[in-house]
């Protein structure tokens, strides 16, 4: 063994330093060893890959769907909408749900797909409701993230609420205009509602992201 890689030179060592070289430089000096393939040029190098597409609105945390009150188009005291056309195409929160904030852990799986909504412009000094209405939506899960106003938010998200049926929350009237079901009774037809809900007064040293979902998965409109 010589301690070196490659072919091994023909000649002195004075030899191949007198001609410039040295030890190291020994794997390219001299005859070529028919044993050794000769070794060909390297093949050009592949074109880069065309720059990703931008997120789609609602598709992560950090393209989240600005959602709020902003004076161009809302009046105050009116609600604010948005129309989520689906839910089936973007990625759940970096970290695990707490259950255990939702109310009476109801109905809430916490698993598929989802949309992200980022909340904007809202006063700071009132309640806020969040709620998922639609006659023809899915099943919800609705939960409800914070970070540092100010911060590289969706690196640093803390869960603060969630919810899976609002007809688990006592004593609220269920509202037919929203997606639920009707369920006979000894004593008259029950509207059981499958919409979320959440209620909260923001605090204004955070940034809130709201994730909507479908239950067991489910995909769909809201």
């Amino acid at each position: 063994t010589n301690g070196h890689s490659g072919i091994l030179p023909h000649g002195t060592p004075n030899a191949l330093l007198f001609a410039g070289a040295s030890m190291e430089d020994t794997a390219c000096v001299g005859p070529h060893d028919p044993s050794v393939p000769p070794v060909s040029p390297s093949a050009p190098s592949a074109p880069p890959l065309p720059p990703q597409a931008p997120w789609a609105p609602g598709e992560y945390c950090e393209s989240a769907q600005p959602f709020g009150s902003n004076a161009s188009f809302h009046r105050p005291g009116e609600p604010f909408v948005h129309d989520i056309n689906s839910t089936d195409f973007g990625s759940h929160p970096p970290l695990e749900y707490d259950k255990r904030q939702c109310i009476r852990y109801n109905a809430f799986s916490g698993i598929g797909d989802v949309f992200w909504l980022k909340l904007q412009h809202v006063r700071t000094d009132l309640m806020l409701m969040l709620e998922t209405c639609d006659p023809m939506g899915i099943d919800t899960d609705l939960s409800l993230f914070a970070a540092p106003f100010g911060s590289v938010a969706c690196d640093e998200l803390t869960q603060v609420a969630c919810n899976g049926d609002v007809s688990a929350i006592d004593g609220y009237a269920a509202d037919p205009r929203c997606q639920g079901i009707w369920v006979p009774t000894a004593w008259a037809p029950y509207y059981y509602q499958w919409s979320s809900r959440i209620e909260f007064k923001p605090d204004p040293s955070l940034s809130y992201y709201i994730v909507v979902g479908g239950y067991l998965g489910a995909t769909g409109r809201n």
